[in-house]
């Protein structure tokens, strides 16, 4: 037997190293997978991913989430065929993070057998048995969504069909017809657009009744514009996406109605100043839009009277398309933009902008069908600074401005197959 021992130094800021250990490689199935975190790294409440992959045989990914105490533990082909492995174990409850620690994953053919931080097992979380539930109030909830932003009455109008507002809607709603199932392969170019509504739903899914009363009002006049405009509908979109973010991480949001100003207005406990936030979408793929984007921002960000923070929330999920990834390694496009984003931020330029959000969205696949596939829409994101700047007021490192997300949606074979 012919051994393969793998370790990747620092493979992100987060991580010490990590290192996978199969016995015999001709049995890529069995062995473990150590991730060393730094000290204090969890504190932030961010999710941490590690991943080891050999294309096409081999792939294991762990997230460390401390924010919901969870560790989703991945493990399949690369390519995408199965076997495939999918258990979800819990943090400790009290965790020192003054010192560095070791997660440890043992598999065997092809199964997660156990998961250990040091020398503690840890616990696996029991799985839940009413995923059809779910997905039909998960619909069910993003359709009245769609429904109380629009006038009454506005998806009865035919004329209303080739709207964004409207496909999404009659996508919920043949879901729901559906009893929350998606039909495969018949539905398949569909998916796109389901990863969409996926990760939109992770933003707004808890932003409820009187919630969403209060975070709407403020914007009726400006929906009703933007129905007639169908290109600017993402706009509201990723402005109440931001804001509901905000919400959930009990921070007060309110969006703004005032010409010629920033779009959000952000109040995070601990800090002495309010954060204002300009959204973009950015739909076209050309370095001039997105410099314009930001001078525009800047201009609104300036015309801020009182003593605040300034942000720009850029969107470049359009002309960067959902593309199926199979690490968390930026696309060349994405990092081509980070790099022009931070020309725009250095010196003198925009010193109204202290920090520049930059959003994505891309997706894993994991098996096939048949028996199974699972579906990982991920909505990625990336905070840029800029430069140290004497008239430009610094965004302080731990405001939380924004952060990603992952959607996970499981296809089955039909019955008989």
């Amino acid at each position: 037997m012919t051994p393969i021992v793998n370790r990747q130094a620092n493979p992100s800021l987060e991580i010490e190293y990590s290192e996978i250990y199969i016995p015999d490689k001709g049995n890529l199935g069995t062995g473990s997978f150590t991730t060393r975190i730094k000290s204090k790294v969890l504190l932030a409440g961010k999710a941490v991913s590690s991943m080891m992959l050999l294309i096409p045989h081999f792939q294991l990914t762990v997230t460390l989430n401390p924010a919901t105490g969870k560790v989703p533990v991945l493990l399949g082909r690369a390519d995408g065929s199965a076997p495939l492995s999918r258990k979800t174990f819990l943090l400790p409850e009290n965790i020192n993070h003054n010192i560095s620690h070791d997660f440890i994953v043992k598999f065997q053919n092809w199964t997660t057998i156990s998961f250990i931080m040091d020398t503690v097992l840890l616990e696996e979380e029991l799985a839940q048995q009413k995923p059809a539930f779910d997905r039909l109030q998960f619909f069910r909830q993003l359709s009245l969504f769609l429904e109380k932003i629009v006038p009454n009455e506005w998806f009865d109008n035919p004329k209303n069909q080739r709207h964004p507002a409207y496909q999404r809607w009659a996508f919920c709603q043949k879901v729901i017809s559906q009893k929350g199932i998606i039909k495969f392969p018949e539905q398949k170019t569909e998916l796109p657009l389901f990863g969409q509504f996926l990760l939109d739903a992770h933003y707004l899914k808890t932003i409820t009744g009187e919630s969403i009363e209060q975070l709407i009002e403020p914007l009726k006049a400006k929906i009703a514009n933007y129905l007639t405009h169908p290109t600017q509908f993402d706009d509201i979109m990723l402005e109440i996406s931001f804001a509901a973010w905000h919400l959930m991480a009990n921070h007060k949001a309110e969006l703004l109605e005032t010409d010629n100003y920033p779009d959000v207005k952000v109040h995070i406990p601990g800090l002495m100043l309010p954060i204002y936030a300009e959204c973009k979408n950015i739909t076209t793929d050309n370095d001039n839009s997105i410099k314009h984007a930001i001078t525009r921002a800047n201009k609104q960000l300036k015309a801020v009277s009182e003593p605040h923070y300034g942000i720009v929330v850029l969107n470049v999920a359009k002309p960067i398309t959902l593309q199926q990834v199979v690490s968390d390694t930026p696309p060349q496009r994405v990092d081509e933009i980070i790099h022009l984003v931070k020309k725009c931020l250095t010196g003198k330029q925009h010193r109204s902008v202290g920090a520049v959000v930059l959003i994505w969205d891309d997706y894993m696949q994991f098996g096939d069908i048949p028996p199974r596939l699972l579906l990982a829409y991920r909505r990625r994101c990336i905070r840029i600074d800029h430069s140290p700047e004497l008239e430009c007021r610094e965004m302080p490192q731990n405001a939380e401005l924004f952060d990603g997300a992952t959607s996970e949606f499981t296809i089955n074979s039909p019955p008989g197959i």
